[in-house]
C-alpha cells in the first residue's frame, strides 16, 4: 500500500502567512523605531583632569592635549612662590616650554620680567605687579582663571596704584571678545624643590567624546538588533510564499578558478608585497593604535581629536586588526582580500547578470580584469576606506539585481543594510545611494506585486528596519548632539569645498603631484573614456546590443551617479576615484563586450551571409584602432531604409533597377576600394532575416573564389549589371 504524501492545507498555509505578515510589520516597525531613538539616548561621558604640582615637588611634566587647549582651567600661586625668581627673566609657570617657537604667541606665561611680574595669555597681557608688592605681606595669592569666553587674573591683596585707570581698585585684569584659553602642551617652571602650600593647577580636559553607552541604550540597541532579525526572517517567509525554489546563494562557478582569476590574484598579492601604499596610512595607524586609550575614534591629525563618527566603523576594525601587528603588510591584508573580493564578484556575478555579450566574450573579461587592475593597484594599496567602499558598491548593485531577478525583497534589505555600511565607511561611500536609486522603477513593480496579498506595511516595515539598523552601529557610544558638533567644527576648521569645486579634482588629476601621477589618469581617463562610448551606443540605440538592458542600463546608472556623488564629498583628492575600482571592471564589461565581442564570437571570416551596418559609432572606432569592423549584421527587412542610394558607395547589394530601395553596406563611412577579398564580419543578433530577393534578385556580398564557398551562386540579369557594375564572365 502506497504511503500518503503530507500535505498541508491552504487554510494552514494563510495562518502561516498571516503569523509572518503579522511579525513582519510589528518587528520591522519597533526595529525602525528603535533604531533612530538610538542617537538621542543618554551616554556616560567620561571626564578627565590635569592637576599640578605632582608628587609634592616643582617639576615639569609633558601634557599634550589632542584638543590643544582645556575646557577650563584654574591656577592659584601663593605670593611667595615668587620669591624663588632670582634672574632678570624667569618663568614661574607656563604651559608651554619658554624655549618653544611662538611660545608667548600659544600659551600662558606667569614670568618675571625685571622688577615685574607679568600674566601673559597668547601674547597679550592679562595683569601684572610690582615684584615689590607681590612679595609684600598684602599679596596673598595669584588668582588665573580661562573659559571660552573670557580669561581672567588677579593679585589678591594688592590694589591698583594711583597712576593705574581704577586707583583702590583690586589689582585685576580680564580680556575677552575671543577664545584666549592658552594651549597646553604641559606644565613647565624654572623653580625646583618641594611644591609650596596652596600652589594648584587644574585644567578640565575636552573629554566630550570619550563615552559608553548607558544600561537603557544598551537594551534598546539590543532589543532594535533582534526586531530588524525577525522582520527579515519574516519578510523571507513571505517571499517564499510564491513558491519558486530558491536559488543557491553561492553557485556552482563561484568555486571555479581560470587562468584570468589566477594571474588577477598573482598580480594582486605580488603588488601587496612591492606596490606602494597611501600617504594617510601613518596617521591612519596611529588613529587606531590611540582609539583604545582615548575611548573613540580620535582624529588628531587635522580635527583636533573630534571623531570620525559617523564614518569611523571600518577604523575600528582597523584598531582591532592591529592588535595582532602593526606590519603594514599584516594590517593590509584585509585590503587585499577586499581586492579579491571584488574581482571575484566581477567575474562571477557582474559578467553573467550583463548578458551574453560579455558573459561568453574572453576579451570583454581581460579588459575589465585591466581595467579593474587599473583602478586599484595605484589608488587601493593601503589602509583608506576606499577599499571596502569598492567593494561595498559592488555588493549592493549585486544584491539589488538578485531582488530584481527574482522578484524578492529580502535582496533589498541586504542590499540596504550593505550600501549603508558603505555609506558610513567614508564620505565617499555615498555612491552606494545610485545601486538603490536605479532601481527605483523595478523594486517598486516587485512592491506592487506583492501588495495586494500582503499589504504595504508588511513589506516596507523590515526593508524600512534593515535601512535604519546601521545607526546602531554609528551611534552605539555617541549621540546625535555630538557628532553634529563634530561635524560642525570639521566644516568651520577644513577643508571643506563646495560640489562646485569638484573641478579641482580634475585638475589635480593633470599636476606632477602624486595626484597626478600617470597611473592614476590612465585609469580614470580609460574609465571615462569607456562610460561615455557605453552611454553614447545606449541613447543611439537604446540599448547596447547582446546586454542585458535592465543591468546594463543600472551599471551605467550607477556609474554617473558615483562620478556625481564625489562632487558632495569635503575634499577633492585624486585617491577617492579609488572607490570606483569594481565599477570600472564592469563598464570595462560593456564597453568590451560591444567593441571587441565579435572577435570571440566566432563569425569573423565566415562568409556566405549578406551584412550590413549594425552601429556606425562602434563600427568606425573599431575600423580606425584595428583595422575591422566588428558588428555587422545580417540583412533584414529592419535594416531597410527607403532613399536613393548614393552613387559614391561601392554597390554590394544588387537591388531594383530604379533605386527605389537602396540596401548600401557602410561598415566604415564607406566601403574600402582596395577589393580586399574577405569581408569579416561579428556575429548576428539572432532575428528573422529576409534575405532574398528583393523584388527580382539579390546577390550577397560574398567571394565567389574563398574555400568552402563554391556552390553557385545566382548570376543576376544583365540589365541590373550594365546599371551597377559589369558582370564577370
Amino acid at each position: 500500500m502506497a504511503a500518503q504524501l503530507p500535505s498541508s492545507s491552504v487554510n494552514d498555509t494563510a495562518t502561516n502567512h498571516r503569523s509572518a505578515r503579522l511579525v513582519a510589520i510589528v518587528a520591522g516597525l519597533l526595529g525602525t523605531i528603535l533604531a533612530i531613538a538610538t542617537p538621542f539616548l543618554p551616554v556616560t561621558q567620561t571626564t578627565a583632569t590635569l592637576n599640578w604640582p605632582q608628587n609634592n615637588t616643582l617639576d615639569s611634566v609633558d601634557a599634550p592635549l589632542i584638543g590643544y587647549v582645556a575646557t577650563d582651567l584654574n591656577i592659584t600661586i601663593p605670593c611667595s612662590a615668587a620669591a624663588d625668581l632670582t634672574g632678570q627673566r624667569n618663568v614661574l609657570l607656563s604651559t608651554v616650554p619658554k624655549q618653544a617657537p611662538k611660545a608667548v604667541d600659544r600659551g600662558l606665561l606667569i614670568e618675571r620680567v625685571n622688577n615685574e611680574l607679568l600674566v601673559i595669555v597668547r601674547n597679550t597681557p592679562v595683569v601684572s605687579a610690582p615684584l615689590i608688592d607681590v612679595l609684600s605681606p598684602n599679596c596673598r595669592e595669584l588668582k588665573f582663571t580661562a573659559h571660552a569666553d573670557k580669561v581672567t587674573g588677579e593679585f589678591v591683596g594688592l590694589t591698583q596704584d594711583s597712576d593705574d585707570p581704577n586707583p583702590g581698585e583690586p589689582r585685576r585684569g580680564e580680556r575677552g571678545g575671543y577664545d584666549f584659553r592658552p594651549q597646553i602642551v604641559g606644565v613647565f617652571t624654572d623653580l625646583s624643590g618641594p611644591a609650596p602650600p596652596g600652589l594648584a593647577f587644574s585644567a578640565t580636559i575636552d573629554t566630550r567624546y570619550s563615552s559608553s553607552p548607558t544600561l537603557i541604550k544598551t537594551l534598546v540597541m539590543v532589543l532594535g538588533l533582534l526586531m530588524t532579525i525577525a522582520s527579515l526572517i519574516a519578510l523571507h517567509r513571505l517571499d517564499n510564499a510564491d513558491g519558486m525554489r530558491h536559488r543557491r546563494f553561492l553557485p556552482q562557478r563561484w568555486w571555479s578558478i581560470t587562468k584570468l582569476d589566477a594571474l588577477v590574484a598573482t598580480l594582486m598579492v605580488w603588488w601587496h608585497f612591492v606596490g606602494s601604499n597611501t600617504a594617510d596610512d601613518g596617521y591612519i595607524l596611529t588613529m587606531a593604535r590611540v582609539s583604545e586609550h582615548a575611548g573613540y575614534m580620535a582624529n588628531y591629525y587635522r580635527w583636533f581629536g573630534t571623531p570620525e563618527a559617523p564614518f569611523g566603523w571600518y577604523y575600528d576594525l582597523l584598531a582591532l586588526w592591529a592588535h595582532v601587528s602593526t606590519a603594514s603588510i599584516w594590517l593590509r591584508l584585509p585590503t587585499l582580500l577586499m581586492g579579491l573580493a571584488c574581482w571575484w564578484i566581477i567575474s562571477r556575478e557582474v559578467i553573467p547578470r550583463l548578458g551574453v555579450a560579455v558573459k561568453h566574450s574572453r576579451p570583454a573579461a581581460w579588459t575589465a580584469a585591466a581595467m579593474f587592475l587599473a583602478f586599484w593597484l595605484p589608488l587601493n594599496n593601503g589602509l583608506r576606506p576606499e577599499p571596502i567602499i569598492a567593494l561595498g558598491i559592488l555588493l549592493t548593485w549585486c544584491s539589488v539585481e538578485r531582488g530584481v531577478a527574482t522578484s524578492r525583497l529580502l535582496p533589498v534589505a541586504v542590499a540596504l543594510i550593505i550600501g549603508a555600511l558603505t555609506l558610513f565607511s567614508g564620505p565617499t561611500g555615498i555612491a552606494a545611494v545610485g545601486a538603490v536609486l536605479v532601481a527605483v522603477g523595478p523594486l517598486k513593480t516587485i512592491v506592487a506585486a506583492h501588495v495586494s496579498r500582503f499589504g504595504y506595511w508588511a513589506l516596507l516595515a523590515p526593508v524600512a528596519a534593515a535601512g535604519t539598523v546601521t545607526l546602531f552601529l554609528i551611534f552605539r557610544d555617541q549621540t546625535l548632539v555630538g557628532e553634529m558638533q563634530a561635524s560642525s567644527f570639521k566644516s568651520t576648521i577644513g577643508p571643506s569645498l563646495a560640489w562646485f569645486d569638484e573641478h579641482i579634482r580634475y585638475s589635480r588629476l593633470f599636476t606632477t603631484s602624486p595626484d597626478g601621477s600617470v597611473a592614476r589618469r590612465f585609469a580614470v581617463l580609460a574609465m571615462l573614456l569607456a562610460l561615455a562610448l557605453s552611454i553614447a551606443m545606449t541613447l543611439r540605440k537604446g540599448r547596447i546590443p547582446g546586454t542585458a538592458i535592465g543591468p546594463a542600463q543600472r551599471m551605467i546608472g550607477i556609474t554617473v551617479i558615483s562620478f556625481l556623488s564625489l562632487m558632495f564629498t569635503p575634499t577633492k583628492w585624486t585617491h577617492h576615484f579609488g572607490v570606483l575600482a569594481g565599477l570600472a571592471g564592469s563598464i570595462g564589461l560593456l564597453f568590451a563586450g560591444r567593441l571587441l565581442g565579435g572577435l570571440a564570437a566566432g563569425d569573423i571570416g565566415r562568409q556566405g551571409r549578406p551584412v550590413v551596418e549594425d552601429d556606425a559609432a562602434a563600427q568606425t572606432l573599431q575600423r580606425l584602432v584595428l583595422r575591422i569592423a566588428f558588428d555587422l549584421d545580417e540583412i533584414g527587412l529592419g535594416k531597410l531604409e527607403a532613399r536613393i542610394g548614393d552613387a559614391g558607395l561601392k554597390p554590394a547589394i544588387i537591388g531594383q533597377e530604379q533605386q527605389a530601395l537602396a540596401v548600401p553596406v557602410k561598415p566604415a563611412r564607406r566601403v574600402n576600394a582596395l577589393d580586399r577579398d574577405e569581408v569579416r564580419q561579428g556575429r548576428a543578433r539572432r532575428r528573422r532575416s529576409a534575405i532574398g530577393e528583393l523584388r527580382e534578385h539579390a546577390e550577397g556580398f560574398v567571394e565567389q573564389d574563398q574555400p568552402g564557398h563554391g556552390a553557385p551562386i545566382s548570376r543576376p540579369d544583365a540589365n541590373v549589371c550594365k546599371q551597377l557594375a559589369p558582370c564577370s564572365a
